[in-house]
Order: structure tokens, then sequence, then C-alpha cells
């Protein structure tokens, strides 16, 4: 057996099908490869016993897995808290791949995700499963609550831009919010979660074809259909209309929105004119450009 284990996990966006998703409606998430976590465990007695998430997760993990020896973790990250791009999963992820190789587990995908899954619901209380199921399979990920799944590689010719607005999201609030309307729902939402559904849908035929234009406008529909629902910020708002104005083919929040991240698609021509645009509105806002 080692003495230590380490497991390597990265962080996502979603493209398309926020707050639908949680509902059973079909959402859209990606990797992102530049943001990363990754957990080492040694086998050795912690400095210190906190109450976090991860430490919870940990006591819980460890109890199912009937582990018991004294274990030390030391997280390196890179991928932005608070902003929608997946980090509580990749931080579970890569918790479960560090006792995988510490302890030779030889643990499934499938097993993989049902335990990065508990410290999901211990996190946001009743994730939709995307960003659990992205950061374990590692690739474009269409995703359904109630068990579809599919995943694709795909070259289109074009860059996404991540843009972090500098403000905080909170899923589980966002969540909390959603569920709130629910409760009294109108006609309004209900029909604006079915759109949402099915521009998500239409989004994912569009990437095997390569739309680009097509795609762009399913982004800014959905853009819509978010600000209707009580999603986004007159920042987020600001920030997509600035990319749309500058060359920008489609943008979104992205995630749970009300603050967080807002993702541009564009072409490579017109990536550097975008970024410098955007960058001008706050010096909180931090861009990172990825292929899809």
């Amino acid at each position: 057996m080692k003495r230590i284990g380490s497991g390597k996990s990265s962080g996502k966006v979603i493209l398309m099908g926020e707050y639908a998703c949680v509902f059973g409606y079909p959402s859209i998430a990606v990797p992102t490869p530049r943001h990363k976590i990754e957990t080492t465990i040694t086998m050795k007695q912690p400095e210190k016993v906190l109450d976090s998430v991860q430490d919870l997760f940990l006591k819980k993990i460890r109890k199912r897995l009937d582990i018991f020896d004294p274990l030390s973790l030391k997280i390196d990250s890179n991928i932005p808290l608070a902003r929608g791009m997946g980090s509580s999963a990749a931080l579970f992820h890569s918790i479960v791949l560090a006792l995988n190789d510490l302890y030779s587990l030889n643990l499934s995908k499938k097993n993989i995700l049902e335990l990065v899954s508990i410290g999901e619901t211990i996190a946001h209380g009743n994730p939709s499963g995307l960003d659990a199921t992205t950061v374990v399979s590692g690739k474009l990920t269409y995703y359904q609550k109630y068990g579809v799944q599919k995943n694709i590689d795909i070259n289109i010719n074009a860059s996404l831009l991540v843009v972090d607005s500098g403000i905080p999201s909170n899923t589980k609030s966002a969540v909390d919010f959603l569920n709130k309307i629910m409760r009294t729902a109108t006609d309004d939402t209900t029909r604006y979660l079915k759109q949402l559904g099915n521009n998500t849908e239409k989004f994912f035929q569009l990437l095997t074809k390569g739309a680009l234009k097509e795609l762009g406008e399913s982004m800014i529909s959905s853009h819509e259909v978010l600000k209707k629902i009580g999603a986004s910020l007159p920042v987020l708002d600001e920030i997509v209309q600035i990319a749309l104005d500058n060359g920008g083919l489609g943008a979104k929040l992205t995630g749970s929105g009300r603050g967080g991240c807002v993702i541009v698609l564009c072409k490579s021509r017109t990536v550097n004119h975008i970024k410098t645009t955007i960058k001008s509105l706050s010096p909180e806002i931090r861009i990172w450009e990825q292929k899809i």
C-alpha cells in the first residue's frame, strides 16, 4: 500500500441548460482544462480537524469504503470559487481519485461518479448531477437528470471565452431561489424552463454540425430566458452585450448566475478585441480562452 495518493480533476462550465437541468430538462457542460485541482492524501494524522465540506465528504466516503486510517489532505487548485465552474465537483473528484490511488481500489467510473455525487449532495442539497458527470467523464457532456448521458468529442472552428465577472455566485442559494419560484410557479415559469430545455436540445444537434451562427443564436436566446427568471445581474447583461457588439457569435451567463461567469462563443480573429473591450469594464474581470 502506498503512503501517499494523488488525484487530479478539472473545472467545468455549463454551455446550456442552467436551472432547467435541476427539473429534468437536458443540459450541456464542458471541462475547462486550464482550471485544475490536485489532492494529495498522506496516511498520517491530520494537523487539525475541520468541519469543512471536504472533511464531511471525506468522513462519509471513508465509512463507505471501510477506510479507517488517519489521513491528511493537501489541496492545490486554480479553479475560481463560487463562479459556477464546478470547483466542488472537481474537489470531490480529486479526493476520490487520490483515495483510489492510495489504496489501489480500482474503482470504476461508475463507482467514482457515485462517490463524487455524495459530495455534491452535501455541498448543494439537490444537484442536477451535471457537474459531477462532466468532471468524471472529462468530456463535453449532454446530461439529463433521469438517466440520459452522452459524451462527445467535437472540434469546431471557434473559441469559448470564460469571463469571470468578479462577483461570487452560489449554486445552492440559486437552486433554493428557483425552488421557491417553482413552489408558486406560473405558466410563464414553466414555459421558460421548457424553452431552456428546447434550446439545449437544439444546441447539442448544432454542435455536431459546427453551425456557429445558430449556436450563437441559441446562447443569446437562453440568456434572455435566464434574465426573465431572475438568474442574471446587470453586470452579466452588460458583459453579454459588449461581447455581442464586438464580434461575439453568442454569449450568456453560465452556471447558477446572479454573479459568476459569462461564456462567449467567438471566432479566433475576434478574441483579442472582445477580451480587451470586456476587461475595460472592471479590473476584477478575468478572462480565459479555450477551444471547443
